[in-house]
């Protein structure tokens, strides 16, 4: 007797055999698509897979799954793909394991191209795991036709997205204090630093530090007393611009060890009778001396004053607040408003560096900024400033690089921005759109929308979508890029080429498959030579200087009569050859056809001992790139067969496979000539388009000024590839315009600041619309005991080994029956195992 589980693989294997899901899916298709209410719609959030799939996985798929068989069931049709994401710190984090790297300098040292192809690499290393664990969890999605973000046309989306983006006048470059981690060398989103575990307890200095008064508009006598601030970063007292007060809170003067000390309280273990007392506001206006000079607040009349602001707070510290606008949210923005300085001597990897700005204590060049609390701190007690210190005086919640896990710092730098302040009404309406369950996930998601933080999308890292933006060194224009149409306008090619057909062989009079070895004596008929000797003065008035034809030989006598005719020198290059049709070479070219299921499949799909159209597009590429290399200012004609000619056509200008199959203008009749379309775009070292960095940044273009257009150095923020998942999955707007919002989604707690937001934000700068309409949004999974899953406790739980103890259906309906879907759910095996027996074990 078989187990439950033998029994759960024979009925998988069943609906492999009989292709069940396919057939539930194409079955329903509508035959006319404007019916209303027959199809359902869907989007998967894409997970990365450089690592195996976890419980919390594959709670979200068994929840998908169940939905969408449902509305199946109801007779509706309901496409599904699978979809990857690819790019940015969580692939660039694991390769730096890998390969040894610590920070970005590694990188440039290993070689940026070295290190995109590893990252390109990694991301398909648990691909086969992902997709056995759909198999066995019985989740149907179609995994043949994903979406993936590192695809070439997916991102010309996402960059023709960030075009509409900038022509609405949303998106800019803006010099702001954001969070940014020193470790990966880049800056963070408000969203990212609001995922899951962002914030960690950590132990940090505190410091009362002294600023002595030089000057007292409001209140003369003050003048020598000292202003007490409280830090827990002393780090960033180098970069102090100010201090600031809240002008309505009482402050008072205190006698603390024969120093006359300003502050609305004193630290612990301090006690002093108030001499007097007065408001924040009259302490506004007040000059002190700096802690340390610097080039930045040299001359700058605003520097190192005392100003009022709202957010100063009484509950920590002592009521007086040191601004430095280089490293804090609140303080930039005083900075901003007041025009204090923004003084910085970090570099971009969290080292103090003179070549930043001439460090006042040269003992601290090149050391990381919490490892230098003790030097500043021992230099502020010689001068006197120091009123207490404890190294690891105050726990408290920080954030943390949602990928390295490194403490974040706020950093002023420049940034690409999109605007959300200016849309935060449009995407609160769109919001109210949607159907959330639970409602209590709306509400939460409702009270980050409202804030209306703008979107920080840049990212200086390597592994991502470019940001498609050129900017001349001497005007500064910008140009933003939206296609590789755009693009290519920008670039030009050393030849013109002209493609053309062999003329009618034998094969095709016999519908035969004929690729080498050629089955039979393939030549050209008699009607076939009638075909290229009429084309012959078609082609003399194209002025060609040069024949580059493939080996096969109705393809060589094609060639040759033209060449002998014109007199034209003539090449053969086996890349040009017909597609390998391996098993079915000799036979009915039906035969060939009928393999595969669509002709988009026979890019994917290889006969026995055949190739794939993509490979065959790769070789014709790259004979196609050897052309350019070898010769300039020539007209080349290309003689080869439909299938190479259309592929290279394809290519050439950066299609997709199914744009290419639609693109009916690309075939040829036997012995026609026609101009090949020919984009210059960046291709890496296998020929495939390849917009990433260090390919894209070869691009260059003269202005009109005389300057020269390059391409900002960032990439887009990871989040804006998935959150436009809605557009470039379909590759809108090129294959694709009337995109519309999907009937369902489904994902985590997690990812209220992340995909849902994204999603929803994208959908309403490109239509004004919500990218769904119901959202269900789940619980995370714990142990048994409530507590969070992790490798440090030991408690984590592989989907694969619960399937292979317990099986597939009893997993799938114990995570539905043990809690309500938007609550934590606890794993517990003995309930599993109990479940089994009672439902499924009879």
């Amino acid at each position: 007797m078989s187990t439950f589980q033998e029994k759960e693989e024979k009925i998988i294997e069943f609906w492999k055999t009989h292709k069940i899901f396919k057939r539930s899916v194409s079955e329903k298709l509508p035959k006319n698509k404007k019916t209303k209410g027959e199809t359902f719609s869907f989007l998967e959030g894409p997970p990365t897979a450089n690592n195996v799939p976890h419980i919390g996985h594959f709670l979200t798929r068994v929840c998908k799954d169940t939905i969408l068989r449902f509305q199946t069931m109801r007779g509706k049709y309901v496409p599904r793909s699978a979809g990857w994401d690819t790019h940015g710190l969580p692939v660039e984090v694991e390769v730096e394991k890998k390969i040894g790297i610590k920070n970005k300098r590694d990188i440039e040292k290993y070689g940026v191209d070295k290190f995109t192809k590893a990252c390109k690499e990694s991301v398909w290393q648990y691909k086969g795991e992902w997709e056995k664990i759909d198999d066995r969890s019985a989740f149907w999605i179609d995994q043949r036709h994903p979406y993936i973000t590192y695809d070439p046309n997916f991102m010309e989306s996402v960059w023709n997205i960030l075009k509409q983006v900038h022509e609405k006048k949303l998106l800019v470059e803006e010099f702001r204090s954001q969070p940014y981690c020193t470790r990966c060398g880049t800056a963070l989103s408000q969203a990212e630093v609001g995922q899951t575990d962002a914030y960690q307890n950590i132990q940090d200095a505190s410091l009362y530090v002294k600023f002595k008064i030089t000057q007292s508009p409001k209140l003369p006598e003050l003048k020598g007393a000292y202003l007490l601030a409280w830090t827990t970063t002393p780090w960033t007292l180098l970069g102090n611009a100010a201090l600031a007060v809240h002008p309505k809170l009482s402050y008072s003067l205190f006698d603390v060890e024969g120093k006359k000390v300003i502050a609305y309280k004193l630290p612990e273990g301090y006690s002093a009778q108030a001499i007097k007392k007065f408001l924040g506001g009259d302490l506004v206006g007040i000059t002190y001396e700096p802690l340390y000079p610097s080039k930045a607040a040299k001359g700058n009349d605003n520097a190192h004053k005392v100003y009022g602001a709202d957010f100063v707070g009484s509950d920590d510290g002592t009521g007086i607040v040191h601004i430095a606008p280089a490293y804090g949210e609140d303080d930039f923005q005083l900075g901003k408003k007041e025009g204090l300085p923004v003084i910085n001597f970090v570099n971009e990897g969290g080292l103090f560096d003179s070549a930043v700005e001439t460090l006042p204590l040269p003992e601290i060049e090149g050391i990381y900024i919490r490892k230098a609390h003790d030097l500043i701190v021992e230099d502020l007690k010689q001068a006197g400033l120091v009123l207490s210190y404890d190294p690891k005086g105050h726990t408290h919640a920080y954030p943390h690089c949602w990928r390295c896990k490194s403490p974040l710092i706020y950093f002023a730098m420049p940034s690409w921005v999109i605007k959300m302040s200016k849309i935060k009404d449009k995407i609160i309406a769109n919001n109210k759109k949607v159907n959330w369950v639970p409602k209590t996930a709306g509400h939460r998601f409702y009270e980050w929308i409202k804030e209306g933080k703008d979107w920080n999308i840049s990212r200086k890292r390597f592994w991502g979508t470019p940001l498609p933006i050129w900017r001349c060194g001497e005007c500064k224009k910008i140009e933003v890029i939206g296609s590789f149409k755009q693009l290519a306008s920008h670039t030009k090619i050393h030849n013109t080429y002209y493609i053309m057909r062999h003329g009618e062989a034998i094969a095709n009079v016999k519908h035969t498959a004929s690729s080498q070895p050629e089955p039979f004596f393939n030549l050209l008929t008699k009607k076939g030579i009638a075909q290229v000797h009429k084309t012959i003065s078609q082609i003399k008035k194209l002025g060609i200087n040069l024949i580059i034809a493939s080996p096969v030989l109705r393809t060589k006598d094609t060639a040759q009569l033209v060449a002998e005719k014109l007199g034209i020198p003539i090449a053969f290059d086996e890349r040009l050859q017909e597609v390998n049709f391996g098993q079915f070479n000799g036979k009915k070219i039906s035969e060939y056809q009928a393999y595969f299921e669509t002709e988009e499949d026979q890019y994917y799909v290889s006969p026995q001992k055949g190739e794939t159209f993509t490979q065959m597009s790769l070789r014709t590429v790259k004979a196609l790139q050897d052309l350019e290399k070898k010769h300039t200012g020539k007209k080349i004609l290309i003689v080869s067969h439909q299938g190479p000619l259309m592929v290279l056509a394809g290519a050439m200008q950066g299609l997709t496979p199914k744009q290419t199959v639609l693109k009916k203008d690309l075939a040829l009749h036997f012995a026609e000539v026609k101009k090949m379309i020919v984009y210059n775009l960046p291709r890496n070292e296998e020929g495939e388009v390849d917009i990433h960095k260090p390919f894209i940044d070869d691009v260059a273009w003269k202005c009109s000024c005389g300057g020269t257009y390059n391409r900002v150095p960032e990439v887009c923020d990871v989040w804006l590839d998935s959150g436009s998942a809605l557009f470039s999955s379909k590759h809108y707007p090129f294959e694709e315009k009337n995109t519309k919002p999907v009937d369902f989604i489904c994902e985590a707690i997690d990812q209220t600041r992340g995909w849902f937001y994204t999603l929803l934000a994208v959908a309403t700068l490109v239509k004004d619309m919500p990218a769904y309409k119901n959202i269900l949004v789940l619980g995370h999974v714990q142990d048994a005991h409530g507590k969070k899953m992790s490798k440090s406790l030991g408690n984590v739980v592989s989907p694969k080994d619960v399937m292979q103890e317990y099986g597939a259906d009893p997993f799938r309906f114990y995570l539905f029956y043990v809690s309500e879907p938007g609550e934590p759910k606890k794993f517990n095996p003995k309930e599993l195992e109990t479940l089994k027996r009672n439902y499924f074990d009879l």
